[in-house]
């Protein structure tokens, strides 16, 4: 029998992973207006890709790159 795992996160980079490698988005939480929590449930592989990502080995740049592009569309000319 497998243990379930859940993982909730409001880092959009993060969930944005998550989603990427096929896990299983659970719940979108809006009932914080300042943030959204999403909730991804699975087996014990979300807890590593958690502890990759935080070790910054899952997708290494992904975040930062996300970040520049963002400003690039923000800039002013």
């Amino acid at each position: 029998m497998t243990d379930t795992v859940s993982i909730p996160t409001k880092d959009i980079y993060f969930a944005a992973a998550l989603l990427a490698m096929g896990a299983e988005l659970d719940n979108v939480d809006r009932s914080d207006p300042q943030h959204v929590r999403f909730k991804f449930i699975g087996g014990v592989e979300l807890k590593e890709l958690e502890s990759e990502w935080n070790n910054g080995k899952l997708f290494p740049g992904y975040a930062e790159a996300i970040r520049r592009v963002k400003s690039m569309v923000h800039a002013r000319e």
